[in-house]
């Protein structure tokens, strides 16, 4: 059992028998568990929740948004926000270059669901210097779940542009980089 009946998981899934199996275990375990089948639906629970503990996404999700770029806004407007990503593709989330690829444990599929429970167990027992949204002042999480819910919605109302900003943003560090390293080699000499 989940040792805070309180914890809240969204699982973010294409493949509706594995959302299935990961939503029923889940609560099994005792966690209150909130089901997405792409990064619309994800925005939207985000944008709608004010509180979630974890987010277990897969990586290649329909519509064009993949589950780092569903994680990388979450994770921004709420640090507090744990991730796990499943894959049949793991190297790809690697290959992101999303600092939270790099921070996050990634499952790949198949996997067994006591490892998943684990991961979760030991995500959820660490906390941003030892303080969970839970200990803020009532007042402040008001405003904090405020904030969140107007930029998430903005997420939800533009996932397209979203996903654009992201890939450009990509691409200009893409392009940066031959150039630093010339820099470096010039600097060198």
């Amino acid at each position: 059992m989940s040792e805070d009946a309180q914890d809240v998981v969204l699982v973010v899934e294409d493949e509706p028998a594995i959302r299935m199996i990961l939503r029923d275990y889940l609560a099994g375990e005792g966690y209150h568990v909130l089901v997405a089948e792409d990064g619309e639906q994800a925005f939207a629970i985000l944008a709608s929740k004010p509180h979630l503990d974890l987010m277990v996404t897969d990586f290649r999700l329909p519509g064009g948004i993949s589950g780092v770029e569903i994680a990388e806004p979450a994770v921004k407007l709420r640090p507090d926000l744990k991730v796990i990503f499943i894959s049949g593709y793991p190297a790809e989330i690697l290959e992101s270059g999303s600092p939270i690829a790099r921070k996050a444990p990634i499952l790949a599929k198949p996997f067994d669901l006591d490892t998943l429970h684990q991961q979760i167990q030991t995500l959820l027992r660490r906390g941003p210097e030892g303080l969970s949204k839970r200990s803020l002042d009532p007042t402040d999480q008001h405003a904090l779940h405020q904030r969140q819910t107007l930029l998430l919605r903005q997420c939800l109302e533009h996932p397209r542009q979203l996903v654009q900003q992201r890939r450009h943003h990509m691409r200009r560090r893409h392009q940066r980089l031959p150039r630093q390293l010339r820099l470096r080699r010039d600097q060198a000499q």
